[in-house]
């Protein structure tokens, strides 16, 4: 999923998904999945409701609860796990040397000769 998806999701106003409240895997939360076929703790994959489809479904289960799916996408947060990068990629991710930071980010005035 690219970032414009994402912003367009994120600013959406009605789409919810719904969580399972009497299960979690680990530490995620349960979402039904896309087109009722189960749960999942991919967001990617939960099925997608109109605020007044989630209400409804909760008012029917009072265990799914509905969220808005631009609040949860904001909560989860974009990472990469370091074990699926390769050697070369995991080694500069971690050699915070190369790393350029800079508090503007707009200011892009600093040369990689400088960090």
């Amino acid at each position: 999923m690219d970032i414009k998806t994402l912003q367009r999701l994120i600013q959406a106003q009605n789409l919810y998904v719904l969580q399972d409240t009497t299960a979690v895997v680990g530490d995620a939360a349960l979402f039904h999945r896309e087109d009722h076929r189960g749960y999942t703790t991919n967001l990617a994959e939960a099925h997608l409701f109109t605020l007044k489809e989630a209400n409804l479904r909760h008012f029917e289960r009072k265990t799914d609860k509905p969220h808005r799916l631009g609040d949860l996408i904001v909560l989860s947060g974009l990472s990469v796990d370091v074990g699926v990068l390769d050697g070369s990629h995991a080694q500069s991710a971690r050699d915070v040397e190369s790393v350029q930071i800079v508090d503007d980010p707009d200011d892009v005035s600093a040369s990689p000769d400088q960090c």
